[in-house]
């Protein structure tokens, strides 16, 4: 996940991981998300949404790309990186 979020970072996009439950499937805390953020050495923000309220776009590790108007233009339940790689590209390209 950080290759992407350093990647584009600089060019002033912004990335987070949007955790929906604990390793028990209960809803996440702050504490838990510090340890996930440690644990997995992210660099990238890590939100917590106690109220799975995120959850409408997929219950489980869901990748989403978003075009400034906020439209959703990339969703992939997985974490693929290369397809999300393209999806961004391709949406920066329609930019132009």
């Amino acid at each position: 996940m950080d290759i992407i979020y350093e990647e584009l970072k600089e060019q002033g996009y912004e990335s987070w991981v949007i955790l929906i439950y604990d390793q028990n499937g209960a809803p996440p805390t702050q504490e838990y998300c510090k340890a996930y953020r440690d644990g997995h050495g992210l660099k990238m923000r890590v939100l917590y949404d106690p109220n799975q309220t995120t959850a409408v776009y997929g219950d489980k590790e869901t990748s989403i790309v978003s075009n400034e108007a906020g439209t959703i233009v990339y969703r992939a339940e997985s974490d693929l990186v290369v397809e999300l790689r393209k999806a961004i590209e391709d949406e920066l390209e329609a930019d132009f």
